[in-house]
């Protein structure tokens, strides 16, 4: 499993990126890379953000995500609202 290097880690081993990238995201919840794309396809987790061909993932809607037990992310977005 992909381990986040120390430009991506903080004194306490927090992550200090405002976006991640796929493997970063794998690494934060524990899961595979293809998990990610996975849950993300189905929408059970936030969308990611595309930056010409790259897609990086929002640290605070993922947070959001998280603190809410992980439903799927439409359920989030309505709590929003």
């Amino acid at each position: 499993m992909y381990m986040l290097g120390k430009r991506g880690l903080g004194e306490a081993g927090e992550v200090r990126s405002v976006v991640y990238d796929v493997e970063q995201v794998a690494c934060l919840l524990q899961i595979s890379v293809r998990q990610v794309w996975r849950l993300s396809a189905d929408g059970t987790m936030p969308p990611p953000m595309t930056f010409g061909r790259l897609k990086r993932w929002s640290r605070e809607q993922l947070e959001a995500w998280i603190r809410a037990g992980a439903p799927p992310w439409a359920e989030v977005e309505e709590g929003d609202k």
